[in-house]
């Protein structure tokens, strides 16, 4: 999966480059769907003669900090707004950092009032999320974030509930959501981090169980509970243990320490380790009998139940 990806230049990168990202994203929000190599005769085409330049530069300037304030729950503009909105830019600013969706999140920031803000941003985390495991042309996600960042940089759009509807037909629903976690293949173990330790709030009946805290890399380990290479105590052949590599089903989460390195041990070793963590999505793993792929797709079919709600599109 893994799809939807910042690979751009963020807040990274050159400077001109940063500076064209941002000028794109703010004409978004006003003028809709614009790419990178049209921007500059968008701009010309639209503003002529010199006051309506300088009110554009001026507008652009006073807009920065909503656009900035995307990248840290820290920053100073989110001070007066829940502590849940601070949380759904944590997630997307340190875990999740797709680039699609960044010009809706800057007209939401810029535009919509803290309590329909918190909504949309919560809303964000989970389309993203859901994109990221269902797949999505990328052209397809360009166009219609930038459309909804244009109605709600219009006022067309004022509302979570309204931003919602609009992107129903497009955004994965809840059966296809759970369907496709179901299979999901994960590569970046920091996104597979991210997922289980989301999952397991949800399991702890945690009431922001999508907001997961941006904890070292070297705090918790990501264990493939069939290893790549199974030892003795594995009857497995290569090709199947190959295929459970990035399964979501086939991975724990462990504290760092003596007890995560568990390697190539057998199943039943593993368990007694599993058994004693403080994750339940972890912890649950120790009641299977045995561990095999019918294992692994069972215990990822039962994530995905669960990742409906952690990931939900309701803010009732």
């Amino acid at each position: 999966m893994d799809r939807d990806i910042d690979s751009s230049r963020g807040l990274g990168g050159d400077e001109n480059d940063r500076l064209v990202t941002y000028l794109r994203h703010f004409w978004v929000t006003s003028q809709g769907p614009t790419k990178d190599r049209e921007l500059a005769a968008q701009i010309k085409k639209e503003i002529g003669g010199q006051t309506k330049a300088l009110n554009f530069l001026n507008e652009a300037s006073s807009a920065v900090q909503d656009y900035v304030a995307l990248w840290s729950s820290k920053h100073p503009k989110w001070a007066k707004y829940r502590s849940t909105t601070r949380q759904s830019i944590e997630v997307m600013a340190a875990h999740l950092r797709v680039q699609q969706i960044r010009p809706l999140m800057f007209a939401i920031s810029k535009h919509f009032s803290e309590t329909e803000a918190d909504k949309a941003f919560k809303l964000c985390v989970s389309w993203s999320v859901r994109f990221l495991i269902y797949g999505g042309r990328g052209g397809m996600l360009d166009l219609q974030y930038s459309l909804r960042a244009q109605e709600v940089g219009t006022k067309r759009i004022k509302t979570a509930k309204a931003l919602r509807e609009a992107m129903k037909q497009y955004a994965p629903t809840d059966s296809q959501f759970e369907e496709a976690f179901a299979t999901a293949r994960v590569s970046r173990a920091s996104f597979a981090r991210y997922y289980l330790r989301a999952i397991d709030k949800t399991m702890r009946n945690d009431p922001q169980p999508e907001y997961v805290a941006n904890e070292e890399a070297d705090e918790i380990t990501l264990e493939h509970i069939l290893p790549l290479v199974p030892g003795k105590g594995w009857s497995v052949d290569a090709d199947t243990a190959q295929a459970a590599q990035r399964l979501l089903g086939n991975m724990v989460l462990l504290k760092a320490g003596p007890n995560s390195e568990i390697g190539n041990s057998s199943f039943n070793e593993k368990k007694k380790v599993f058994e004693k963590s403080e994750y339940r999505i972890t912890k649950e793993v120790s009641d299977y009998r045995s561990w095999n792929m019918n294992s692994i797709r069972d215990r990822q079919s039962k994530m995905g139940k669960t990742a409906i709600r952690t990931w939900t599109l309701k803010f009732d």
